[in-house]
């Protein structure tokens, strides 16, 4: 199974802005978008739009820290243009051929992913895993 971080590829092709001083805490949070095609392990022009894609393994970065991604492997998929470029996507858009098999796997939306990520830190000199799938109202360790 895989699945394809794809925020923001619903929307139009735009320049990146820079956050301004004003905007709310929770807008400044995130990954740093890349701004070009060429930031990417593969890229390839479609139409008026360059699609690009990286190879993450099972690793989803995040700015706390790199999560696993356990069965899945990720790929991060970005779509550029000029403004005036349009597209609607979606994440059966988007499959995966691995180690050379005919059949491509279809992606997964993020959620079955984000409940299967796992942050492995190392916590008073012990390597722990903390799992993220919720009970309650506590994480649960694994």
């Amino acid at each position: 199974m895989f699945t394809v971080l794809m925020g923001g590829l619903g929307v139009w092709a735009q320049a990146p802005n820079a956050p301004s001083k004003d905007a709310p805490a929770n807008e400044l949070k995130g990954m740093p978008p890349r701004v070009a095609p060429t930031e990417y392990q593969a890229h390839a022009q479609a139409g008026t739009l360059t699609v690009a894609a990286e190879f993450l393994g099972h690793s989803v970065p995040t700015l706390e820290g790199t999560y696993n991604a356990g069965d899945y492997v990720v790929v991060e998929a970005a779509l550029f243009g000029g403004p005036e470029a349009r597209t609607k996507l979606t994440a059966g858009d988007f499959s995966l051929r691995m180690n050379g098999k005919k059949v491509a796997q279809p992606s997964q939306t993020y959620e079955p992913v984000f409940h299967s990520l796992k942050d492995h830190s190392v916590v008073s000199g012990h390597y722990v895993s903390v799992d993220h799938r919720r009970t309650g109202n506590k994480s649960q360790l694994v």
